[in-house]
């Protein structure tokens, strides 16, 4: 019998005892409850001797060993015809499952939060025999499954109808359960295509890198010593001198984020390189890759992790999660009963490796016979200690392109000590400097983006106050005040302009103009972007290229440059640069957000400066401005070889697109 339906047997058995001994259990009419399991399920087979052409001799004999020893074709049939199965048959239920959904909705009124429903896992099991009873039968009758279907499905149905809990139900049929069975047993038996091997580095490169890894050196002692043993095994059966076998089978135990995946990584490697495997990959997974929701699900999802792992290395994080939970319906030692098999059955050309905290991982590994002899070899994975935390953060930081300024070490050091001397059950050594760096990098890039014209050194540093969120807050704060203190000032010196108003600005053409888009404050959501058009003589761009935003931040001869000013989105011009090729530039403004409908409505008291030398020469209020999402500013034009600038102000209704296609420009 196989070894799963037999253990879930036994618990269902257990089960009914139990359930027997309760002041709310009913008299069963077959004696005990017990006995009750065995009688109604071996009825239900014998009406499938009567209503189907299934083999009787087979049958029988699948009997006898899953449920009675002394079982007779004759006896079975019988049942049938017999209260209560009689009745019973008819409308796809069992006096054993009225009984057990009585005793369930009984225990949920006492018990809001039971729901480890007895009646469904009688269901279950009369699901699993019925399946492997169909499976051990040289010729399945399709007749039998449909019938069989056919009594499951009336029989999950009565006990879905009779709880007053919602049970989560098995929706397979039996029918479905047998062809995945076929399609995974002919998958099995086709030769897999051969595949070039992923492996690129030589051995000496892998042991390299294995050496160059941060901490771990009682690991790398460990796996040095296997790989040497290894070695002089197989020199020794090149020799013609007796080699002693090896189980090659792991067990990793350590916290998390201590390196037992990228360790297993590089031994999968390693062992490709040393001949031992064929392929020399690592298929990672866990218990929910493994255990399946309903009967006969966990072995086909065993097999085919199993069929991905051939010639390299399965990992199984968290392995102890299989055993964990022994409630009768749990597949996961159905999960470790077909893995064993398989390990034994591939043991050629596969190694698996199982991970999880130390504690648990030993519990695990006890729990079954099987698991203590296959797997003998244990590596231990310790906490990183704060230095070797910080190596690995400066190795991040490297390997992204960042550097860390000496004060930015040192905070970093002090956070490390920190968070391993105050470590708990939460400690997550490589993962939690993992998370560190990327809350680095996304506050430097929350502070670059308060300033403008950065260098590459600046763009690659990492500072003091981009590894704290207090003072990344009050550096944000200093930035702001400061930089509000620098635009105020400007604000009324110029001359205020009228919409459609031209003026010469010849005296200006050496100088550096900055034309800005100001306001008052701006509403939630709301933000502020800066364009300029180069224009040919026909007003429209040569090329897209001629459209300068902060994505092409500067045009082509460096005449005109998109920036943010003090939060202000602005465009600098250099008159003296502009190409002979163009003959007007316009300066457009867009304010948009999340929300469709922002706009300028929701930007208080915005105006358009031109601003020389620290100083404002002319400012162009846009109070005129209701619905609009774009609008042209300025434009400075050439006129009998002079340079001019007209206040325009005019807004468009649509988005930038209908703003970029008047001056040619194609957006997708």
């Amino acid at each position: 019998m196989n070894k799963t339906l037999e253990k879930n047997l036994d618990t269902l058995y257990e089960l009914c005892d139990k359930a027997e001994s309760l002041p709310m259990s009913v008299k069963s009419s077959y004696g005990s409850y017990r006995q009750s399991l065995k009688a109604e399920f071996e009825g239900v087979i014998g009406y499938l001797l009567i209503q189907t052409t299934i083999d009787e001799k087979e049958t029988v004999a699948f009997t006898r060993d899953c449920l009675n020893p002394r079982a007779e074709a004759a006896e079975m049939k019988k049942r049938t015809a017999d209260y209560p199965l009689k009745g019973n048959l008819k409308r796809g239920t069992l006096e054993l499952l009225d009984f057990f959904i009585i005793l369930d909705n009984k225990m949920r009124d006492n018990d809001s939060h039971y729901n480890s429903s007895v009646s469904h896992l009688l269901y279950l099991l009369l699901f699993q025999v019925l399946l492997e009873l169909f499976k051990s039968l040289k010729k399945c009758p399709d007749q039998a499954v449909a019938e069989a279907d056919d009594f499951l499905k009336k029989m999950l149905h009565h006990l879905t109808q009779g709880l007053n809990f919602s049970i989560q139900a098995n929706k397979v049929t039996l029918k479905e359960m047998l062809e995945q069975e076929k399609d995974s047993d002919e998958d099995d038996d086709e030769e897999l295509p051969e595949k070039q091997p992923e492996v690129t580095e030589t051995l000496e490169e892998l042991l390299a890198q294995l050496q160059a890894l941060t901490g771990l050196e009682a690991v790398k002692k460990d796996v040095n010593s296997m790989i040497n043993m290894l070695k002089i095994q197989q020199i020794r059966q090149q020799r013609g001198m007796k080699s002693t076998p090896m189980s090659l089978h792991m067990v990793f135990y350590g916290n998390p984020g201590t390196g037992k995946t990228t360790v297993a990584r590089l031994i999968a490697k390693i062992y490709y390189r040393l001949g031992v495997l064929s392929k020399g990959h690592l298929i990672e997974t866990d218990r929910a890759g493994l255990v399946g929701s309903y009967v006969g699900h966990t072995a086909l999802k065993v097999k085919k992790v199993v069929k991905q792992a051939m010639g390299g290395i399965l990992f199984i994080d968290e392995a102890y999660t299989l055993t964990r939970n022994q409630s009768g319906n749990d597949f996961g030692q159905e999960a470790v009963d077909t893995l064993l098999k398989c390990m034994e059955d591939r043991r050629n050309d596969l190694i698996v490796i199982v991970a999880g905290y130390p504690e648990l991982m030993t519990q695990f590994i006890s729990s079954n016979p099987g698991l203590q002899s296959r797997f003998n070899k244990y590596i231990n994975f310790v906490d990183y200690k704060p230095n070797e935390l910080l190596a690995i953060f400066e190795s991040m930081c490297h390997q992204q392109g960042y550097q860390l300024s000496d004060k930015a070490k040192a905070t970093a050091k002090n956070y490390f000590v920190n968070l391993y001397e105050n470590r708990d059950e939460n400690f997550a050594n490589g993962r939690d400097v993992r998370n560190y760096f990327e809350k680095a990098i996304a506050r430097q890039a929350n502070r670059l983006a308060l300033r403008s014209n950065w260098t590459n050194d600046q763009l690659a540093r990492i500072e003091a106050v981009d590894l704290s969120d207090n003072l990344s807050s009050a550096y944000e704060e200093e930035v702001q005040q400061e930089q509000k203190a620098a635009a105020l000032p400007i604000l009324s010196n110029g001359r205020e302009l009228r919409a459609g108003e031209r003026v010469d600005m010849a005296a200006y053409a050496d100088k550096t103009l900055t034309v800005r888009l100001h306001y008052e404050r701006l509403g939630a959501g709301i933000e502020l972007d800066g364009y300029a058009f180069l224009l040919g003589q026909n007003g429209k761009v040569l090329s897209d290229n001629d459209l300068i935003f902060f994505g092409q931040e500067e045009s082509a001869d460096g005449s005109v440059k998109a920036d943010t000013i003090a939060m202000y989105p602005s465009i600098v011009i250099q008159l003296r640069k502009v190409s002979p090729v163009y003959e007007k530039i316009s300066v457009c403004f867009s304010a948009y957000g999340e929300d469709d409908l922002l706009n300028f409505t929701k930007v208080v008291k915005p105006v358009i400066q031109v601003i020389c030398d620290g100083q404002e020469l002319y400012h162009l209020p846009l109070s005129h401005l209701s619905r609009e999402k774009c609008l042209v500013g300025l434009e400075l034009y050439l006129h009998r070889g002079s340079w001019k600038m007209k206040a325009v102000g005019a807004g468009y209704n649509g988005k930038l697109r209908t703003l970029c296609e008047s001056f040619g420009v194609e957006i997708e």
